[in-house]
């Protein structure tokens, strides 16, 4: 075979990519991309952890309330057990609901005793009349005025005494009248019934002179003056301590008590 003849072996390139992989390849003209950048992780947001409450600290008032070993002029004597029926102290009483102890004594002040109960009452009297000494734990209500102090209990009584007081007195003479008794009234039959005064500065004094002219006097409700020169029929004399209320014009005089009269008669 001459030379001429010799046979030729052509390598066709497409795209210039060689078939036996032997071409170069085209190099990019493209940048490659860069590389992503990963966001950097979200922060999280951190738990608001309440801190913890600091407990308030002690105000100091006791839990339990206590009865002062004195209250004014005033000494505690002990806790007092009410009678079965009736009252301990029963010459004047009152009730609120901001009652303390010193509360209850100014409100006695012209009895020799003062007793408190069930946090809001409070008991007057020139002596304890019936009851019995209590367990001191049974007078553990707190006063409705200071809870730091103890007003008594159901049926008991927070007991305090002032040995200088003789408590209001029912004396015996008045001007030129003498005491009688502790009598009966009524409002549909008065005891005496010829006169009559009303006054809020009420003394036994004031009602003598009133009835000046009359045989006799009483007084009555702290306020009220009464004249006569008989004593109804049906009314009875009653023990002296039925007339347990002040005058309202001289709280050291008795001026009788609801529907009961405090009499005097002019001396022969």
């Amino acid at each position: 075979i001459t030379a001429e003849f010799m046979p030729v072996n052509m390598v066709i390139f497409r795209d210039g990519i060689s078939p036996t992989g032997t071409g170069t390849p085209p190099t990019s003209t493209t940048a490659p991309p860069s590389s992503t950048v990963i966001p950097t992780t979200t922060t999280v947001p951190t738990t608001t952890v309440p801190t913890t409450t600091t407990p308030p600290t002690s105000t100091g008032v006791p839990t339990t309330p206590t009865s002062p070993a004195q209250v004014g002029d005033y000494e505690f004597v002990y806790c007092w057990a009410e009678p079965e029926a009736g009252r301990a102290l029963a010459d004047k009483s009152t009730a609120a609901d901001d009652m303390t102890l010193e509360k209850c004594a100014t409100f006695c002040a012209a009895y020799p005793y003062f007793g408190t109960q069930w946090s809001r009452e409070c008991w007057c009297g020139s002596e304890p009349s019936t009851g019995t000494l209590a367990p001191l734990g049974d007078c553990d209500y707190a006063c409705t005025g200071d809870a730091t102090q103890a007003c008594g209990g159901s049926r008991r009584l927070s007991l305090y005494h002032n040995a200088a007081l003789t408590g209001p007195q029912q004396p015996a003479t008045v001007g030129n009248y003498e005491f009688q008794a502790c009598v009966t009234d009524s409002q549909g039959l008065r005891t005496l019934s010829e006169d009559m005064l009303r006054s809020d500065d009420m003394t036994l004094e004031t009602c003598a002179t009133f009835c000046g002219g009359y045989t006799y006097f009483g007084t009555e409700w702290s306020t009220e003056c009464w004249c006569g020169n008989t004593l109804a029929a049906g009314a009875t004399t009653v023990a002296a301590s039925q007339c347990s209320m002040t005058c309202s014009g001289n709280g050291n005089q008795l001026c009788g008590n609801g529907d009961r009269l405090s009499v005097y008669k002019l001396a022969a």
